[in-house]
């Protein structure tokens, strides 16, 4: 009786007989009533004992508790094939319930882990065929997308984020940030203003703003957005090399040469802050600085980065400049290594 009681009052409190969860009816609920198993088992191992009954008897209980342990224990083996990995057990969560928003959720995470966007998309995707107004589910499901080449259905799912949530700050950074890829600067201005309304102090916000002004050609307010990215403790070598680049087509070499110096401290093995500087050594007549840096750009430069081919123009240019700097070096040293003509004694 009481091994019945400890089996069955835990499964009625968890498995709602009266009522689908879509979720499956996993180990964790049979914690307790296995000791109410295991009570029941010995009972009838104690009542079928060899010294209580015939042999007969004695002989199905014996088979019956075989039984039991033999198809036990082959459930068991299979399913620890289950629990060898995350990914094992959530996709087999999905086949028993696959109209359960957790195991789908679960099994995508798994899948968006180790690089799978395509597959971890589709079960975000029904994870919200199930439950559709969940913010978080839209926003993953939109970076899956944009990460698996699909920006225009991940603008989608972005912008319904946005719509279900709009004081997600993280939302409205992904759509500026994905809006602005595809080009549309005005979409991607507005998207992280609505993000810096949330989050004021966010440097990184202020930096992607600085580089919309800089292509819209306002140089004054990206310079600014850029200094309030870099109170803002951003670090990243690309706000310098901006802030050098606008510096240095006002005429500012000074302010230039400190921005890309700042950037290459940051980041030495960088390519582009060598070839910003080369750049800035050249235009100011120091040839022996622009050889040296844009040396360092060919060694550091990489045709593909991400598998994405980069424009192959960039290092043809910076050959050509090369080339034309070490002509003009040579030509240079020639030239005063040629003897002055002795000046004349004026007093003949």
């Amino acid at each position: 009786v009481a091994g019945t009681l400890i089996l069955g009052l835990p499964l009625l409190l968890t498995a709602n007989p009266f009522m689908a969860t879509g979720s499956i009816l996993s180990e964790r609920y049979l914690y307790l009533p296995s000791i109410g198993f295991v009570l029941i088992i010995a009972a009838v191992a104690h009542r079928y004992r060899p010294s209580a009954l015939d042999y007969s008897r004695q002989k199905l209980g014996w088979i019956l508790i075989g039984l039991v342990a033999v198809t036990g224990g082959l459930r068991t083996a299979d399913r620890n094939l289950d629990w060898k990995n995350d990914e094992a057990l959530f996709a087999s969560a999905v086949r028993e319930t696959p109209n359960s928003v957790r195991a789908n959720l679960n099994y995508a995470e798994v899948l968006s882990g180790r690089g799978d966007y395509v597959s971890a998309s589709r079960h975000y995707l029904r994870v919200l065929q199930l439950k559709s107004d969940y913010p978080i589910v839209n926003l993953k499901l939109a970076r899956t997308l944009q990460r698996s080449g699909q920006p225009n259905k991940a603008l989608h799912y972005y912008r319904t984020t946005t719509q279900l949530s709009p004081g997600l700050a993280e939302a409205w950074r992904g759509l500026g940030s994905l809006s602005l890829n595809l080009g549309d600067d005005k979409a991607a201005e507005e998207a992280y203003r609505s993000a810096l309304r949330l989050t004021p102090r966010n440097a990184s916000l202020h930096n992607q703003l600085g580089v919309i002004y800089q292509k819209r050609g306002d140089n004054v307010k990206a310079v600014a957005a850029y200094e309030r990215a870099i109170e803002g403790d951003y670090r990243h070598p690309g706000v310098f090399c901006n802030l050098g680049v606008i510096y240095q087509k006002s005429g500012n070499i000074d302010q230039a040469r400190r921005a890309f110096n700042a950037a290459l401290e940051i980041a030495p093995e960088m390519a582009l802050v060598h070839l910003h500087i080369g750049s800035l050594e050249q235009e100011s007549g120091n040839a022996e600085q622009a050889i040296l840096h844009y040396e360092k750009f060919l060694a550091k430069w990489k045709p593909q980065v991400a598998g994405v081919t980069r424009d192959p123009g960039i290092a043809n240019q910076v050959r050509q400049n090369l080339t034309y700097l070490r002509l003009t070096s040579r030509a240079s040293q020639s030239l005063s290594a040629v003897p002055r003509p002795l000046a004349r004694d004026s007093g003949g």
